[in-house]
Parts: structure tokens; sequence; C-alpha cells
């Protein structure tokens, strides 16, 4: 049986440690021969250590298995004696572990009684055979290993984010990169869908691998921070996602460098580009930076609000009219085609919400501006 550190047990008892899926670490090409067998609600739970069972726990004793892990077992104690094996493996699913994967040496299969246990626990039971247990073991800790470092990555990233002094931007921009270039840039895309831990731990290292540097999540999107002029597009199916790029900014600025590349891939994914640059943005490089401001989003959402509160009452549809009229650019016409409304509908529904917003004696084009300007910073377009 394996036995581990203090640090070791603590960190899996808090869930410290980083963990991938099941079905993400049967991929590997060690364990792509084990196959699921019964609790596949298993294959979506974390893994976050993997252990051997070589002999039955002394009086029952399962103290030293803990919650998300995968546990392997030849079953050898239980030779000619089923029964110890199904034992065995309902105390490890009383503790919590992710999976038991047993090799077909001496179990070929398991009974109902433990079959449905396994359903009810969401413990994945798995069965394989052809593979040595050293390379499995091998296999999971250098995946966790990789995953580990990767959200090493990403905290040291969120702390450069947050750092004011430029001294401690430099150590930690340093400390990232294992290196000091005078100036370093960064690429930001977003991953997919909700990509799994997986798929950024795999698009991370191979970006890296292409273009230097250090690649962490940072504002939900993949960034790569590395020397100026090394930026570089990322790799294979990431490059049907939005790409943002910074300004080279001197390493003490490496945090800003972060936040450009993020705001400039936003940027992007609203323009439907398939890239920006933060340089190129333009005014629109403000509008950004004011996206991330507490105070302008608290006035947007109180100003927009007054319309959406109307609706509410009276059962009308202005903040609707009034979105689908700025994305328009003030085009009543074209507003009413996509509304399937009359242009007078329109007019008269953009009339009464300047109104509401902003008075009697305001002209449609000011009216106009600061409705975009609102619902652009607000997110709204």
């Amino acid at each position: 049986m394996v036995q581990y550190n203090k640090t070791t047990i603590k960190q899996i008892q808090e869930g410290g440690l980083a963990m991938l899926s099941l079905e993400e670490v049967l991929r590997h090409p060690a364990l792509c021969g084990m196959r699921c067998v019964a609790g596949r609600g298993g294959l979506a739970r974390g893994v976050a250590n993997v252990a051997f069972l070589d002999y039955e726990p002394t009086q029952g004793s399962y103290a030293n298995f803990y919650r998300d892990e995968l546990v392997l077992s030849t079953m050898l104690f239980a030779k000619g004696q089923p029964a110890l094996a199904w034992q065995a493996m309902e105390g490890l699913m009383r503790r919590g572990v992710t999976a038991i994967a047993v090799k077909t040496v001496f179990i070929r299969e398991f009974p109902p009684q433990v079959c449905a246990m396994a359903e009810r626990t969401g413990t994945a039971l798995l069965l394989y055979d052809g593979v040595y247990l050293e390379d499995v073991i091998a296999a999971v800790k250098g995946m966790l290993g990789q995953s580990a470092a990767f959200e090493k990555k990403d905290r040291l990233a969120a702390r450069l984010a947050r750092e004011q002094q430029p001294a401690r931007c430099e150590r930690l921009a340093q400390r990232l990169l294992g290196a000091a270039p005078p100036q370093v840039q960064c690429t930001a895309c977003a991953l997919p869908g909700q990509a799994a831990a997986g798929a950024w731990l795999e698009a991370a290292a191979r970006w890296e691998a292409a273009c230097g540097g250090a690649a962490f999540r940072f504002g939900g999107m993949l960034v790569l921070l590395c020397a100026a002029g090394r930026a570089g597009m990322p790799p294979g199916a990431l490059r049907a996602a939005a790409v943002g790029t910074s300004e080279a900014l001197p390493l003490a600025c490496a945090g800003r460098a972060m936040e450009e590349s993020v705001r400039a891939a936003r940027y992007a994914q609203a323009q439907g580009l398939p890239a920006a640059e933060y340089a190129a943005m333009g005014v629109q490089a403000l509008c950004a930076a004011a996206q991330q401001d507490w105070y302008v989003q608290r006035f947007c959402s109180a100003w927009l609000g007054t319309l959406r509160s109307y609706d509410e009452k009276n059962a009308t549809a202005l903040y609707e009219t009034a979105l689908c009229y700025v994305r328009c650019h003030g085009d009543a016409a074209l507003a009413a085609k996509r509304l399937f409304q009359h242009p007078n509908t329109v007019r008269y529904r953009m009339q009464k919400a300047k109104v509401l917003l902003c008075g009697e004696g305001t002209e449609d084009k000011a009216f106009y501006e600061q409705l975009y300007l609102c619902a652009f910073l607000h997110g709204d377009l």
C-alpha cells in the first residue's frame, strides 16, 4: 500500500492537490486500455492522486486511502477468495475514492452488489490488462505533476496582475518566465466552450513549446507571457479562437501586458475578428478599461435599468428596442426591420426612452451617443 507524507495527506483531505477528471486521465496512452464496467458517473470526478492496494487492510481499515484517488490493484491478496476483494472494494468506495482499477489477473468481473454500490457512490470500476502497474502510476503522477505546475503559474499570474510595486512585479514575472527580458508581451485567447482542465493543460504545453515563455489562465482565457517579439499565434485548434496581443512593455509592467492582451481578445470576440492588437484598438482601449471599473458598471447598470424597470411595469419593450437601435447605428428603419415593427413604432419608443433617461430637451444625437456608450460599457453590445 502506498504511504504518504503528512503534507500530501493534508492536501488530499483539503482538496488542495491539482486534479484532472478521470475521463481526462484515461485518455493517456498508458491508460487507454482501461474500461469502465460500472459507476460511469465517476468519470467526471477529479483525480488528485494514484494509490496501490496490494494487500487486505488489517481489521478492515482503509485510513490510508482518500477521496479523489485512483486506486490500482491486482487483488492478489484475494486470490481464490473473491469475497475479500469485494469487501476491499466496498471499503474503498466508502472512503470516497474516485475509481478502482483492477488488473484482470484474478478478477475479471464484479458482482451485482459491488456494481450497484459503485453506481450509488459515483465510483468508477475499471478493468484492464496488458499494462504494467508501474507504467500506469508513472503516467498518472506525470499528468498530475504537469497540472500542479500549471496551477502554480495561474496563482503566480494572479499575484502579478494584482501587484502594484514595480520591483515585485519584476520578480514575479521573472519567476514565471525563468528569465528577465527587458520587455515582455502577452497573447490571450479563449478556449471554446467550457474547456476541461486537461484541455487547458494541453493547450498551454503546446503553446509554450511553440513560442517559449509561460502560459497560464487569466481573465477566463489562456495567456502566453513571453519576451517581446516572441509572442505568436496559438497552435492547433486554438487558432479558431479570437486572439488578443498586448503592446511590448517593460518587465515591471508584465501584469499590464496580461490585462491588455485579454482586453484585446475580448474586443476581437465582440467584433467578430480573428485577432486584435491592443495598440490598434484606439478609443476602444479606453472603453475596455472602463468596463473593468466598478463605478462605471454601477452607473451603466442603474441608467439602463431605468428602461428595464419601465418595461416590467408597463409591459413594453423599450430596452430591447434601444439595444437594437444602437446596434443599427441609430437607423430606426433598419432597427424596425430587425424587430419586425413599423419604423414609427421604433421612433416612438426611442423618444420615450430619451425622455426617461435624459429629459425632454436632449438632442437625438446626444442621446444616441450616451445610449451607445452605456450599452457598450455595460457589455450589452
